[in-house]
Parts: structure tokens; sequence; C-alpha cells
């Protein structure tokens, strides 16, 4: 039982609220309650899941010694030893070619979909990931792939407001992460993660806040020129999520750090459920 729990936290499913940005675009072309099409996408969220595991344990199997050096990370089964390398390898390789597997059933743009969300994975733990401003960027790149592989397994046109719109959700998201690393670990960051080294707290609270304004007048000019214009009534609970996430990453460094913990603080979790239900009720009442 102690090796099944930590097989199941090596894949970490308190992260893969990541991918459910593919239900983005059958929210917004109004085909939610269609179950043929839900039901692809349910199978397409299941796939990204996959990947993002895999991608997750061969991340922990190369940066095993800098893990241990984290005041959180170094209570992963990997780190800590409790899950053998050989074991994690098996791992990352079953969740690959189960999502890669899900990904083929449906063919087309959405396989490629996965097969590019698994090599730039690779890419990034391996290289990228250590490469200064290139980490964040590739961390929002990913993002859109999910987002718009949504749209591939339902065959619907992909709106540059929805590239955009979660290119810069991803890049707000990065930044905070950045900042809270940084402050967490103080001293130490470098030692965790290279790429560390070439931040400090100043330039990481400056693409906060960047990330923040661009994010809050991108949302307002798709609300006012993307055609949704009754999603305005959004607008004040939408604002004060990103207003109540930057205010958590700033005053709790490890909520910051770690995006999920972040998430079960109430006031944001009842933000982000009257966001959605206003949201809802206007496309769909």
């Amino acid at each position: 039982m102690s090796l099944i729990k930590d097989l199941f936290k090596e894949i970490r499913p308190y992260q893969w609220y990541k991918n459910l940005v593919i239900f983005l675009p059958i929210v917004f072309v109004g085909k939610l309650f269609v179950i043929q099409d839900l039901l692809k996408v349910v199978l397409g969220f299941i796939a990204l899941c996959l990947i993002s595991s895999g991608n997750y344990v061969i991340n922990d199997l190369i940066d095993v010694k800098a893990d241990r050096l984290h005041p959180i990370k170094r209570n992963r089964p990997i780190a800590s030893g409790r899950l053998s390398k050989s074991c994690g390898i098996c791992l990352g390789c079953f969740a690959f070619v189960g999502g890669a597997l899900i990904g083929f059933s449906f063919g087309g743009l959405f396989f490629y979909s996965c097969l590019a969300l698994i090599i730039i994975g690779l890419l990034y733990s391996v290289w990228l990931k250590g490469e200064p401003f290139l980490d964040i960027i590739l961390i929002g790149l990913k993002f859109v792939i999910r987002a718009i592989s949504g749209a591939f397994i339902i065959n619907v046109e992909i709106s540059p407001w929805l590239i955009l719109g979660i290119f810069f959700f991803a890049l707000f998201l990065a930044s905070t992460k950045r900042y809270g690393d940084i402050v967490l670990l103080e001293k130490e960051a470098k030692q965790h993660k290279k790429v560390l080294g070439f931040y400090n707290k100043t330039l990481a609270l400056s693409f906060m806040n960047i990330s923040t304004s661009i994010l809050i007048v991108f949302y307002s000019l798709y609300i006012f020129m993307g055609q949704k214009n009754k999603l305005i009534y959004t607008l004040p609970s939408a604002v004060y999520c990103i207003f109540r996430y930057y205010f958590l990453s700033l005053s709790s460094p490890a909520k910051a750090s770690a995006v999920e913990r972040a998430l079960f603080d109430k006031k944001l979790l009842i933000g982000m459920v009257i966001t959605g239900l206003i949201l809802l009720v206007v496309l769909y009442g």
C-alpha cells in the first residue's frame, strides 16, 4: 500500500489542474452540454494528465539532487528515496505511452499536440529550464498547447484571444512561482535551480507586476473587442481572483512556489466559483 501511495503521489494528480484549460474551447463555443463532444474533451483531459505526469516523473529523476535541498520537494517519493529510479523510469514511460495512445486514437492535430507536450517537456527538463526568461516562456507555450488541443479534439476554430489569453495567464502563474521560489529558498535558490541564479526578488516582482497588468488589460479587451460583451459581468470577480492570488504570492512564498496550495484559499476559491457560475449563465443562460 505504501508503494501504491508513493506511485500515486509521484504522478502529482494535484497538479492536473493545469490541463483544465483544454475545456476552454468547448465552453466558449457553446458546446459544453453536447455530450459527444464533452466526452471527447474528457478523454483528451485524461491524455494530457498522463503526459503531464510522465514529465513530472522524468523531471524528478533529473532533479533528484536539487530537490533534496528544497524544504518541500525533498519529501517527494524519488527525492526521499522511497521510490527507486528504475521504478520511476517505468512509471514515466507508462504515463507517456498511455497519454500518447489516447492521443493517437483521436489522431490529427490533437495527437501532434500530445507529442509536442512530451517533447517540449523533455527538452524543458533536460536543458531549457536552465535558460532564464525562456523557462517561463516555455511554461506559457505548454499552457497554450493544452488549450488549443481542446479545439483540435472537437474540430472548432482556434481564437487568437484564446492563445494570447492563456499565454499571459501562464506567464502570470510562472512569474509568481519564480518569486515564491526565490523568497522561500533564499541563498539556496541557485543550488536548487540553476535558473534561479539569474533572477532576484526585484526582477521576479517586476515580472509579476507586468504579467498581472497585461492579464487584466487583455481580459478587458477581450470582453469589449472579442464579441463577448456579456462577459463584462465576470470582470469584477475575475479581477478579484487575480488580485487575491497576487496578494497570496506576496504574503506566502510557499503558496506562490506551489500554485495548488494557493487554490485552497477559501476566498480565492469562492471568487473562482462565482466567476465560473457567472460565465456559464452568461454563455448558456
